[in-house]
């Protein structure tokens, strides 16, 4: 069949009656069809007043859209335009929202998206995946100045990936537009910590080489590890672009992107660290310490092994103190990535190994880019963990894009190198992006709890090749697994991993490595207090 006329057919319906949005995505996968309807009553809040574009017509009739690029949604999306007035003598903080919400589960998903713009300006953009309470917030704190007003273009498409789409047929979304305003100026994560930082908005940093701070740039020397030609003072938030739009990542030395969930603790179960003081290693095993210091303690700078023994230091997840996080980024879709500071066990990836297949957090998926498998041992455990420990806060928790990239970038012989392999070793090319595999197992994961990949390590400040002791996840992340496959050898299976100074290497999937949850914060968590440092981090609760 011709590739034009393969595609199928989707039609969405919008229509809003009293400010109701309501879309029907239906008949076909490859077009929308859509409508919006409203009687043209305003929506007051205080001194504030809603008013949609056309006041002459009760009925916005917008037919046959196209299943569209994310690039294409200024010329093809549906849009609902609308003006928010301050008609007060005071300025005003405004939050636009999408309440009374309902939907199917085949449209709460990553691709059914919105974004929402003033004029050229891209306000905010997100999906559908993570609606909570019948509401999604579209913006909060837009500041409107007395008598003024704001012209806002609310856009909501599937978005075109290459899959199949065709589960979202026939099915029906409505919600309700509302505005709400404040006299005040409110507390919100987000915005809170790009605030903080200034985001650089720069050429992307130097991925050949770590990314350390400058005290320790200073007292390099050729006789180290990394070289000082081998390191690069970049610390800070930098932006870049992942599957959903802009994001903003934390790279080398930060001190500033701590976060704890007011009320969750260690578990019993976790795994403290240790640390070699003097010679700044960490270790997740107290046996290995002491095994490396009886083998290895002049290497570190002690005199003796008993030197060494008693310079072991226990760090890290502490059973029944405060859990704290690290910041790693900001999504595309305005959640908040976060990864343990320690380790809650030591476990295999995989005991499975003797398949190509078992790279993948999940194998024998129905097809491929479908994520339906049996789930590695990894993957079960997290998903254990999380019910154990993390019911209590699932509200301000997110599901969104992980990454298990099983797409192939070299066959040698019986061996097979996946794509990070090639980004990571070869061309020092991270990407936020991940592949599509042509592969019946791995890919890209839609979870609430995961792993960091590869391809971040590097944006964090890591190096394949490289130590790096001085960057902001050397802490968390000494011998801890990675999402990220590295290859197939024809009889065992390994994924990347972080060794002990630091640096990216690959561990066999059937070996006990650290296992450091990666969650992702809701874009709508209030702010209640905090400043980033470890002192005084970032405090999210789970109610108001």
């Amino acid at each position: 069949m011709e590739k034009e006329n393969n595609k199928k057919k989707i039609g969405i319906l919008i229509s809003a009656i009293i400010l109701v949005l309501v879309l029907i995505v239906g008949i076909t996968y490859a077009y929308l069809s859509s409508h919006l309807n409203t009687d043209n009553r305003d929506l007051q809040a205080g001194t504030l007043l809603i008013e949609y574009e056309d006041d002459n017509a009760n009925t916005v009739r917008l037919d046959n859209i196209q299943s569209i690029y994310d690039k294409d949604i200024k010329e093809k999306a549906s849009k609902i335009s609308f003006k928010v007035n301050n008609t007060g003598t005071a300025k005003a903080y405004v939050d636009i929202n999408i309440t009374d919400i309902s939907l199917p589960p085949e449209l709460a998903d990553l691709e059914f998206k919105w974004t929402l713009y003033s004029g050229e300006e891209k306000i905010n953009n997100g999906n559908f995946r993570n609606v909570l309470d019948n509401k999604i917030l579209l913006i909060n704190n837009q500041e409107i100045a007395s008598k003024g007003n704001k012209i806002y273009e609310l856009y909501i498409w599937i978005s075109e990936t290459g899959k199949d789409q065709s589960d979202m047929m026939n099915k029906t979304f409505s919600g309700k537009i509302t505005v709400v305003g404040h006299q005040k100026k409110q507390s919100e994560l987000l915005s809170k910590v790009i605030k903080n930082n200034n985001p650089l908005q720069i050429n992307d940093p130097n991925f050949n080489k770590v990314a350390v701070a400058q005290d320790y740039y200073d007292i390099l020397t050729e006789s180290t590890n990394p070289k000082q030609s081998e390191a690069t003072v970049e610390n800070g938030l930098y932006a870049g672009e992942d599957a959903d739009g802009e994001t903003y990542y934390f790279r080398g030395n930060v001190e500033d992107n701590y976060l704890k969930i007011e009320g969750l603790k260690w578990p019993s179960d976790s795994k403290p660290a240790y640390l070699l003081s003097k010679a700044n290693i960490i270790f997740f095993s107290i046996g290995s310490v002491e095994t490396n210091c009886d083998n290895n303690y002049s290497t570190y700078g002690y005199i003796s092994n008993e030197e060494c023994k008693a310079d072991i230091m226990e760090v890290g997840a502490q059973p029944g103190e405060d859990m704290l996080f690290r910041i790693t980024r900001i999504n595309g879709d305005g959640t908040i990535r976060i990864i343990a500071d320690g380790s809650v066990a030591n476990y295999p990836f995989n005991q499975n190994h003797n398949l190509e297949k078992y790279v993948g957090y999940t194998y024998d998926n129905s097809k491929p880019n479908i994520q339906n498998g049996n789930p590695s041992n990894i993957k079960r455990y997290l998903d254990n963990w999380y019910k154990k420990n993390m019911t209590d806060y699932d509200k301000i928790l997110a599901s969104t894009r992980y990454c298990n990239d099983t797409s192939v970038y070299n066959i040698n012989g019986n061996s097979i190198y996946y794509g990070a392999y090639n980004r990571i070793r070869k061309t020092i090319t991270p990407t936020y992006i991940c592949p599509n595999t042509n592969k019946t197992y791995g890919g890209e994961y839609d979870l609430k709890i995961g792993l960091l990949s590869a391809d971040e390590i590097v944006f964090a400040g890591g190096n394949y090749g490289l130590s790096n002791k001085s960057y902001y996840l050397y802490g968390s992340i000494a011998y801890k697994w990675l999402m990220s496959p590295y290859y197939y050898s024809g009889s065992n299976t390994s994924e990347f991993g972080t060794h002990i100074g630091g640096n990216i290497d690959y561990n066999y999937n059937y070996n006990n490595e650290a296992v450091v949850p990666v969650l992702n914060i809701r874009a709508d968590t209030p702010f209640t207090e905090g400043n980033g440092t470890k002192d005084n981090p970032y405090l999210v609760r789970t109610e108001n």
